[in-house]
């Protein structure tokens, strides 16, 4: 709980960020371990489960820098679970709803107004990281009524361009689409993402 005294540090530090990560995944095993292993001790929330929830919300902040959120998604890629991969979400949405604003401004080609700044490389660093999160581990978790699925239609129907590495995000979505992780989806996302990549 120690950690919770040090936000200024966490969203601002680099250096104290990764002291912190390598303490809390040196012990991500026993987070992600099967719940019949674990110790009924208490309802008291277990400090990796305090510290995963305190981070995705660092994530989540418009206060934390997109700098610190794309090397803080770097240092979090091994844990693959629903519980870290859910709340990122929204996050993503937010990224690709800038790019898609930014592509409908340019072809309007009105001089007029006032067009959003290109994504950042780091902006693109972390949806990079995101679109890496949909595993099979969490595939079943990309269904029709939450925003996994919409982040993920999303993306494999957008255009933006990496200048840094020439990949659009549409083809680092398409990437993600490995033959197990498609059929692990559920049948209605499965049908979704067949009928996007298909028309695109």
């Amino acid at each position: 709980h120690s950690l919770l005294r040090y936000r200024q540090e966490v969203t601002k530090d680099n250096e104290f960020l990764a002291q912190v990560l390598k303490t809390i995944l040196e012990q991500d095993s026993e987070l992600m371990s099967p719940p019949k292993k674990r110790r009924k001790s208490s309802s008291k929330s277990p400090p990796q489960t305090v510290a995963l929830i305190y981070l995705l919300d660092i994530l989540s902040s418009s206060e934390t820098s997109i700098s610190i959120k794309a090397k803080l998604l770097a240092t979090l890629h091994r844990l693959d679970t629903a519980e870290s991969f859910l709340p990122l979400m929204p996050l993503l949405r937010q990224l690709l709803a800038k790019t898609a604003e930014q592509a409908s401004l340019v072809k309007a080609e009105l001089e007029s107004v006032v067009r959003p700044s290109d994504l950042s490389l780091w902006e693109k660093d972390v949806i990079s990281w995101l679109l890496k999160r949909f595993t099979t581990t969490v595939a079943g978790c990309v269904d029709g009524d939450g925003q996994a699925l919409t982040a993920l239609l999303e993306a494999l129907s957008c255009p933006a361009v990496d200048k840094n590495h020439g990949e659009t995000i549409q083809m680092l979505a398409v990437a993600r689409l490995r033959r197990k992780f498609v059929a692990v989806l559920p049948y209605l996302s499965r049908q979704a993402v067949l009928t996007v990549t298909t028309s695109s």
